[in-house]
């Protein structure tokens, strides 16, 4: 079920698995860094009050470059409230742009990123099986 949508992404919730997807979509491309951050606080709400075990995020129509001090934002910031709530396994469908990829596993190599248990894959029906197969 749908929970979120904006112009950037839509965040999907499905109540069997206890999963927490967020897909974005070309138009991402067009955001600011205000825009991000509010986006991001967005959904690490909706991660609060879920509470997933595990996240399932689609960057394949990902397009904002997630520069250094947002990656350092996202670790102060929005990965200690993931922490709190008990994810452990992150899957990442990894955006085509080869500069949206870097940035986006970079950000996952901050010093809090790194609590996760991230794979990355091309499809998210591989994502989906691999979060199924260590829930």
């Amino acid at each position: 079920m749908e929970v979120y949508k904006s112009v950037y992404w839509a965040i999907l919730y499905d109540k069997e698995t206890h999963l927490l997807t967020p897909i974005w979509n070309s138009t991402s491309a067009d955001m600011t860094e205000e825009s991000y951050k509010s986006e991001m606080e967005n959904y690490v709400e909706l991660v609060e009050k879920y509470e997933p075990k595990q996240l399932l995020i689609d960057c394949q129509e990902f397009y904002f470059p997630i520069a250094p001090h947002i990656q350092e934002w996202i670790d102060a910031t929005i990965f200690p409230r993931v922490l709190a709530v008990g994810v452990k396994h992150v899957a990442i469908v990894v955006p085509s742009e080869i500069i949206a990829n870097i940035s986006v596993q970079q950000a996952m190599e901050e010093p809090k990123g790194t609590k996760f248990v991230t794979r990355y894959f091309d499809k998210r029906t591989d994502a989906n099986q691999w979060l199924l197969s260590v829930s």
